[in-house]
């Protein structure tokens, strides 16, 4: 299956683009991220849900584009491997939402924000020292 954000603002994610050897401390290698924070969202894209939220996210994604990443992983990715980094963040259901952080270190946990206060979390996280 194709990628949900193939043609958005979203910027899809592979394997390779994770640094995975520290347990615990994983991480994006894309530089450009340096010294933002921003998101990831994990999806399948048969996931009907994930196809409805295609759009919103690509509106934040324009909105905050260049000083709050919004990324994506396809995990049904096969050819590049993605369907192994379900395992590395523990993904049990479509979508999950990870954040990371200025220094490009992915949270352990789930970002559970909801869809209406997204935008004010999302300030907040940008003027966040």
């Amino acid at each position: 299956m194709e990628d949900l954000y193939e043609n958005t603002n979203v910027n899809e994610l592979k394997f390779k683009d994770f640094d995975l050897t520290e347990k615990n401390k994983y991480k994006i290698l894309n530089k450009e991220y340096n010294n933002k924070n921003g998101i990831i969202i994990f999806y399948a894209p048969w996931c009907s849900h994930c196809q409805d939220m295609v759009n919103y996210w690509d509106n934040i994604a324009i909105n905050f584009k260049n000083i709050y990443p919004i990324c994506s992983v396809n995990t049904d990715d096969f050819k590049n491997s993605n369907n192994m980094l379900m395992s590395f963040f523990n993904i049990r259901h479509f979508p999950t939402i990870k954040e990371f952080n200025k220094e490009n270190i992915i949270s352990k946990n789930e970002l559970n924000v909801s869809k209406d206060s997204l935008t004010n979390y999302i300030w907040s996280k940008v003027y966040s020292k």
